[in-house]
């Protein structure tokens, strides 16, 4: 009987001695602001990567809302000669995206994005190769 009540003593010491230390020394207040930190660093760290292996391109053209943008490496009278072919096509209505870029051996490189046939792919994949 004797033990038991040293065991209740110590039990009853211990409990103090970690509410001191975890009051003093780790608040939650802090691993709060631990937690968000790991948030906010872990976007940050994978947006920096993104921006390294992501694609450069040389131009890209936006096509919708009945008109035709184009940014980038392209001269001012190529870039009328394309608007008009894509209005031509009727192109300007479908919402598509093309960027453009030249390889190692200034090949011409396309990437497509939205709804395009293989056909009509092909069809602007030639018009800018020769227009380019």
């Amino acid at each position: 009987m004797a033990r038991l009540q040293t065991l209740r003593f110590t039990f009853a010491v211990k409990i103090p001695y970690y509410e001191i230390i975890t009051e003093s020394s780790f608040s939650p207040c802090r691993a709060f602001g631990v937690m968000w930190l790991k948030f906010l660093i872990v976007p940050v760290v994978l947006y920096v990567i993104w921006l390294a292996v992501r694609p450069r391109y040389e131009f890209q053209i936006r096509t919708g809302g009945g008109g035709t943008q184009i940014t980038g490496r392209i001269a001012e009278h190529q870039q009328h000669e394309i608007v008009n072919y894509f209005r031509d096509i009727h192109l300007s209505t479908k919402t598509v995206t093309i960027s453009g870029w030249r390889d190692d051996q200034q090949r011409l490189k396309l990437r497509f994005r939205g709804r395009l046939s293989p056909g009509e792919r092909q069809m602007i994949r030639n018009y800018l190769l020769t227009v380019l």
